[in-house]
């Protein structure tokens, strides 16, 4: 008998049979090829969802910094408007740290409750024009170095 007659492989087993292990093998292999896979990319995952948790947290800080920065930006601005005998320009600029500050959103705690009381006398000041704008001034440059205090270097 020869090998087309009897449908088996020189080395004795049926072809039918051979195709069918090869195939289940390849299963197996496509299976544990996927359960490494999914392992790993879950391990990944964790990884880049720490480092994201992390980068917004990094993202909150820095932005506060950048509207502490700006507000206190603002309040010399407003002081040197009023050397310049820029009484509506100062007033703005008071605003605008005011809304800056409000933007913050601090939480509780000893900085969150210095910023709003600052944010509150910020919203009670107001420019008056007058010859002397000397004593508004130091009251601006008071309000900005209360705001320089608050933020840790």
């Amino acid at each position: 008998m020869d090998e087309k007659s009897t449908g088996q492989q020189p080395g004795g087993a049926p072809k039918w049979r051979r195709t069918i292990v090869l195939v289940l093998v390849g299963i197996v292999v496509a299976v544990v090829l996927y359960v490494v896979g999914f392992v790993n990319g879950r391990s990944q995952a964790s990884e880049l969802r720490t480092q994201l948790e992390a980068a917004q947290e990094n993202l909150a800080k820095v932005t506060e910094q950048r509207d502490v920065a700006l507000a206190r930006t603002l309040l010399y601005r407003a002081a040197t408007d009023l050397e310049e005998r820029n009484f509506g320009k100062a007033q703005d600029r008071l605003s605008e740290a005011v809304t800056t500050l409000k933007a913050l959103a601090p939480g509780g705690g000893e900085g969150g409750d210095a910023i709003r009381g600052l944010q509150k006398q910020l919203e009670e000041t107001r420019i008056d024009v007058s010859a002397n704008v000397e004593s508004q001034r130091a009251a601006v440059l008071a309000l900005a170095r209360r705001l320089d205090s608050l933020q840790p270097r």
